[in-house]
């Protein structure tokens, strides 16, 4: 292990990475199989649905 430490937002993730946007909005990519540990630093979770069907249903509710 490196002792590497990454402080950011996570921007994206899928089965193989996770990138991270930092304090300088800089995109950092990581392959999930070299983080050893990950930790939550707040609280907040923000959960997206990013199915057609919510997609719609904020367009409609724009309208």
């Amino acid at each position: 292990m490196t002792g590497d430490v990454i402080v950011g937002k996570v921007f994206w993730q899928d089965i193989n990475c996770v990138s991270i946007v930092d304090a300088n909005n800089e995109q950092i990519s990581v392959w999930k199989m070299a983080i050893a540990y990950m930790k939550v630093r707040s609280d907040a979770v923000v959960e997206r649905d990013l199915s057609k069907s919510a997609q719609k249903n904020k367009l409609y509710n724009k309208i």
